[in-house]
């Protein structure tokens, strides 16, 4: 996969006859300012014999991440968009502090016991600016 100017990246893992997760974020990478707002999104595709528990945002790369939409600093300054069914999770954060900077990363869990997903690498949030 070709990246141009950070506008794409990939993570795939092929699965049972050529079917294969991949994440797709938009963007790559963002910059904002402190105080505003930034969008982000992910597309993800997976075998068609798994179904989808769950898709939802978070800032940690391990086993078990939790729910950016249950971390405090969070609660009242995010939306997420994962309906089920569209293959595409979109997360607002608004008033942006620079304890935001940080990777962000797509979670897919699935209806079998211990299968989970994270795109990797993530979108890149850094910050630009005093908080006040």
């Amino acid at each position: 996969m070709t990246l141009f100017n950070g506008a794409l990246c990939v993570f795939s893992v092929v699965g049972v006859c050529g079917e294969e997760w991949s994440v797709t974020y938009r963007p790559e990478s963002t910059c904002a300012f402190v105080g505003s707002s930034v969008d982000m999104s992910c597309s993800y595709t997976y075998p068609s014999y798994l179904t989808i528990t769950e898709v939802y945002w978070t800032k940690h790369n391990y086993m078990d991440p939790p729910r950016l939409r249950d971390d405090p600093e969070y609660s009242n300054r995010i939306s997420e968009d994962c309906e089920q069914g569209t293959k595409r999770c979109n997360l607002r954060i608004t008033s942006l502090t620079k304890l935001d900077i940080g990777e962000y990363y797509c979670r897919i869990t699935i209806n079998t016991e211990g299968q989970k997903w994270i795109g990797t690498p993530g979108i890149h949030l850094d910050i630009k600016g005093r908080d006040k």
